[in-house]
């Protein structure tokens, strides 16, 4: 009987659908929650919201219940007496609980980010800092405020002002590169950024904190209303209007509000040995308005005279602008204006009761740097240690200075990890850790820093697509594409993983693949900077396929784009001097000669035989021994005055090139392998220069008669780099020697496939076909 109850029991369940009706009801409650979860992120909503509709399915599930039992059979059938006592009481308990969850007090209590515990190392153990992070860079202005520019500089002069706490790092958009990424969502002057997207660009930034405010004008009297934001949740910390008829008092007012909130009052005390505002930057609101509209002219158009112009007025007006002195040194640096800069850089320090005791040493630090004189440089940065052991900034501007001022590895690290010890949120020095680790090729600890930034920046693609890296070179190309592809969905907007994909794709030798990418690339690049990446890789990608007239379009485009979002230096290095051998190959040799002489113009006298750099690269590849021997002893004085240690490996290269066009192989051979270990130990670490110094061992390998040796050493790249097309030239003539023909041709299949639309002046591309022509003669025999 009991058997049969419960059969029947189930028989009805069946009948009137209960378990079908619940499922849906689950899965629409599931679907619910990821939905109100991607709102939430997208768009800045409270995360209680989540909280909210979920208590709303749950409470409304004995509603459900009893719906779906009268109801779920199929027919007609009538509303009864269950569903009209059930649903008002369902009503009643959800309005209770809403009504419980919306008295219950949110967690307010806003915490600091702190990073895992850095590696141990043995160095002094000191007290750990909290710094907090804002980005103060968002403003609305009213169509009552006629001065534009005032919206630029009230975040200047707030931010300006909170920096001289050394627990606070506090940023406008004069920053960093966060004005281009509200300007490639289409708010081209970079106000009035919705909440949304002032999250967004602050996540970016790893910025724990932002603030939002609009400026009014009312009376004679500006007002600034302000609101604090929790970046990860979008929580309102606190809001507050604020009056006044003076743009500097405004900024003062604006700087008390902030500090009085918890998040900035528990971990300082600020105010004890402040600099006033006034004194500290201008209280001429005529220099300040010159100087906001040379830091403009900079942030807009990369007008760099304009800024410069616009900024001599500003110490025109206020000759005691001590900061405004800097950032004309800081521009003129960035130019190759050394001596000009010199002057500034004094002019500055002349007013140091002006200036914090960072700023100063920062000034020393420069002013050495300007005169050449890297060994006081140093010293400068020692004795702020020394001066100051819990301030991280100086060991890390330190290990910076020896990263490319020695082959100091191991100081370096020491350097990174103490600043570490005392501001664990530091996520860039992770990632440098990362990229000093893999130059070197210790890959484990590399991975470990790349975790540990992952940890620290949950939402940034970058450690993502710097553990690809580390997987790309040991082969592992399915995980680094797997690395890649997450890199590239968690934050769409963003080329960088998308280019990555492209290079795995064409070193896999999927080249349809590579330019779906470019494509792909090319619709999401909005910004100049973001096309100059992608140029960038197009550059590489056609010359190593040996279309060098596509490879200089490109360069064209890339040198172009360059020259709109940095500096003259950054430039002459990235897009010109480094560019020599696609000039050659381009046929281009006579322009690029003249190109060099003009680029001796834009740098002053300290600095005029920098192109002397590109000179030598061009007579190697043209393969003029006398000038480039020539070339070769200036560049040495030149990276001798500079204390210019990173890029000795150049200097070795360079003198393995001319080793081996006078058949000097045994010397070339070792030259190169030195570059290699160059490379390793100053941590400039580049697939592409990795290449080229492992096809040019192969090529003297081989005419050393070390055939298997060379074998194993391409063998060995090409587990990261199956299809580069010299190494796999180089591995065939090596196969051939050793009478592996079939190997050889195997290997040289793919140097084809590589170069099949390459330009008639590649002779490594021509002796590729004739060679896979006398080797299918020779097996058909």
């Amino acid at each position: 009987m009991a058997e049969q109850t419960s059969f029947n029991l189930i028989k009805e369940i069946l009948k009137r659908r209960v378990i079908q009706i619940l499922g849906v009801y689950l899965g629409a409650t599931i679907a619910l929650m990821e939905f109100s979860g991607m709102i939430t992120e997208r768009y800045g909503f409270s995360d209680r919201l989540v909280d909210y509709l979920l208590a709303t399915m749950l409470t409304l599930l004995p509603a459900v219940v009893v719906l779906t039992w009268r109801h779920g059979a199929p027919g007609k059938d009538e509303w009864g007496k269950t569903e009209k006592v059930v649903l008002p009481i369902n009503a009643i308990a959800l309005v209770g609980v809403i009504g419980w969850l919306a008295t219950m007090q949110p967690n307010t209590n806003t915490q600091v980010v702190q990073a895992t515990a850095p590696i141990s190392l043995n160095s002094e153990v000191v007290a750990q800092r909290n710094i907090t992070k804002l980005g103060v860079m968002f403003v609305t202005p009213t169509p009552t405020v006629q001065q534009s520019w005032l919206s630029y500089a009230i975040p200047y002069l707030i931010a300006t002002q909170l920096g001289q706490d050394p627990t606070v790092v506090a940023h406008s958009f004069y920053n960093s590169d966060y004005f281009w990424e509200v300007q490639r969502a289409g708010f081209t002057d970079g106000l009035d950024v919705p909440l949304s997207l002032a999250k967004s660009v602050a996540q970016d930034a790893d910025l724990q904190y932002f603030l939002k405010s609009s400026l009014d004008k009312v009376n004679n009297q500006f007002k600034l209303h302000l609101s604090l934001y929790e970046t990860s949740s979008t929580q309102l910390i606190a809001e507050q209007t604020l009056l006044s008829d003076s743009v500097f008092q405004l900024a003062e007012q604006a700087v008390g509000f902030i500090t009085q909130q918890a998040p900035f009052n528990e971990t300082t005390n600020r105010l004890l040995n402040q600099i006033p505002l006034t004194d500290f930057i201008t209280g001429d609101i005529d220099a300040l308005k010159a100087f906001i509209e040379g830091k403009n002219a900079n942030l807009f158009d990369n007008d760099i005279q304009g800024s410069i112009n616009a900024i001599k007025r500003a110490v025109d007006i206020d000759k005691n602008f001590a900061l405004a002195y800097l950032e004309l040194a800081e521009i003129l640096i960035s130019q190759g204006q050394l001596l000009e800069s010199n002057a500034y850089l004094k002019k500055s320090l002349a007013l140091n009761y002006k200036l914090t005791e960072p700023l100063r040493f920062t000034i020393k630090a420069a002013i050495y740097a300007t005169e050449r004189n890297i060994t006081e440089q140093n010293n400068v940065y020692r004795t702020w240690i020394e001066l100051y052991p819990d301030d991280y900034l100086p060991k890390k501007r330190l290990a910076l200075l020896l990263s490319f001022k020695s082959n100091n590895f191991d100081e370096v690290i020491q350097l990174y990890q103490q600043s570490l010890e005392l501001n664990p949120a530091q996520p860039d020095i992770y990632n440098r850790l990362g990229k000093l680790f893999e130059a070197r090729r210790e890959l484990t600890k590399a991975r470990e820093m790349y975790q540990k930034l992952r940890e620290l920046r949950p939402r940034s693609y970058t450690p993502l697509l710097s553990q690809g890296n580390i997987e790309s070179q040991l082969g592992n190309l399915e995980e680094a594409q797997r690395l890649y592809k997450q890199a590239a969905l968690t934050e769409v907007d963003k080329v960088t993983p998308v280019l990555a994909l492209a290079d795995l794709a064409t070193r896999q030798g999927d080249f349809e693949k590579s330019e779906q990418r470019y494509r792909e690339a090319e619709l999401i690049a909005q910004a100049p900077r973001q096309f100059s990446l992608l140029h960038g890789h197009k550059v590489s990608y056609y010359y190593l396929r040996g279309e060098y007239q596509k490879a200089y379009q490109e360069l064209i485009e890339f040198q172009s784009a360059m020259q709109s979002v940095t500096q003259s230096i950054d430039v002459i290095f990235g897009t010109f001097l480094s560019k020599m051998h696609i000039y050659v190959d381009a046929g281009k040799s006579q322009e690029a000669a003249e190109l060099l002489t003009s680029l001796e113009d834009q740098v002053d006298s300290s600095m005029k035989n920098f192109p002397k750099i590109g000179s030598l690269f061009l007579n190697i590849y043209q393969g003029n021994v006398d000038a480039a021997n020539k070339d070769l002893v200036e560049v040495e004085a030149i990276l001798e005055r500079f204390k210019m240690e990173n890029l000795e490996y150049l200097i070795t290269f360079s003198k393995a090139r001319i080793a081996a066009l006078q058949s000097d192989h045994n010397k070339a051979l070792q030259l190169y392998e030195k570059a290699l270990e160059d490379i390793k130990k100053i941590g400039a670490y580049d697939v592409e220069m990795h290449a080229l110094l492992v096809d040019s061992i192969l090529y003297e390998k081989r005419h050393l008669q070390q055939y298997q040796e060379g074998i194993t050493i391409a063998e060995e790249f090409l587990v990261q780099w199956p299809y580069h097309p010299s190494i796999n030239y180089q591995l065939a003539l090596l196969y051939q020697l050793q009478k592996q023909d079939d190997k050889a041709l195997s290997a040289l299949k793919k140097a084809q496939y590589v170069w099949q639309f390459a330009d008639n002046n590649c002779t490594e591309c021509q002796d590729t076909e004739h060679l896979i022509t006398e080797l299918k003669s020779s097996a058909a025999e």
